[in-house]
């Protein structure tokens, strides 16, 4: 044969793969079981942070809920102080009425129940001071003699108007009282 020859033939087959081990199925046991120790001696731990992790989602809804109610508590505590900044205004809006000569006193006027229709729109409306006094709308200032018992706790002049929600009071008005002090008898 020649060296041409030679290089057509086949390469020789390549040897066979070496055989596998044996399976050690003693050893094998011996893992499985200490595997099986494992989990049961660590389930108690494994259920309670399975049950734990449950409570997750809801704690997260509690907590969203608390930051809503903060977050709202805030918002009202400015709204709060932005409605008494308002109001303050609408008080000077009546003094400087009641003192600026004809021209300015309209302009204030009109300013001022601008201000009233605008706050009644968004529900805030003035305390009703026509009437007998009522602490829950009413704050006396200072009270004033009366002729007659009936017109005890009448209310004598508005020392500056109260305002309220349907659900609260913003200010209470603060008034002036008529009160009854009888006459004596021996003068």
């Amino acid at each position: 044969m020649s060296d041409n020859e030679l290089s057509v033939l086949p390469e020789p087959l390549a040897s066979p793969e070496p055989a596998a081990p044996a399976l050690d199925l003693q050893a094998l046991t011996e893992r499985l079981d200490r595997i099986e120790s494992f989990v049961s001696k660590h389930e108690g731990q494994l259920t309670a942070l399975s049950e734990r992790l449950g409570l997750i989602p809801a704690q997260l809804r509690e907590l969203g809920n608390k930051v809503d109610n903060v977050t709202e508590n805030i918002n009202e505590s400015r709204l709060h102080d932005l409605l008494q900044s308002l109001l303050l205004l609408l008080d000077l809006t009546g003094q400087f009425a009641a003192t600026a000569d004809a021209d300015h006193a309209r302009n204030y006027e009109l300013l001022r129940r601008q201000m009233l229709e605008t706050l009644e729109i968004n529900g805030i409306y003035m305390i009703d001071t026509s009437g007998r006094f009522d602490p829950a709308w009413h704050k006396i200032v200072e009270r004033t003699s009366c002729e007659t018992p009936e017109e005890e706790g009448q209310i004598a002049s508005v020392f500056r108007p109260g305002f309220r929600t349907e659900r609260a009071v913003l200010r209470y008005a603060e008034v002036v009282v008529k009160f009854y002090v009888s006459p004596s008898n021996g003068d």
